[in-house]
């Protein structure tokens, strides 16, 4: 899990993946109040190669 700042922007590098090769993410966000945690809908998948933005 990566928490970001209020209204910034995070990466994050994928140390064990080979080169020539790709990883298919996808993210959404959460907030967490009164012990119930509530999470937005899913991003589009994204293909990458090492470095994830």
């Amino acid at each position: 899990m990566i928490k970001a700042p209020k209204g910034k922007s995070v990466s994050k590098t994928i140390k064990k993946l080979k080169s020539r090769k790709y990883m298919y993410v996808r993210v959404r966000a959460y907030t967490a109040k009164a012990g119930l945690t509530s999470y937005g809908k899913w991003s589009k998948t994204a293909r990458s190669r090492k470095k994830i933005r």
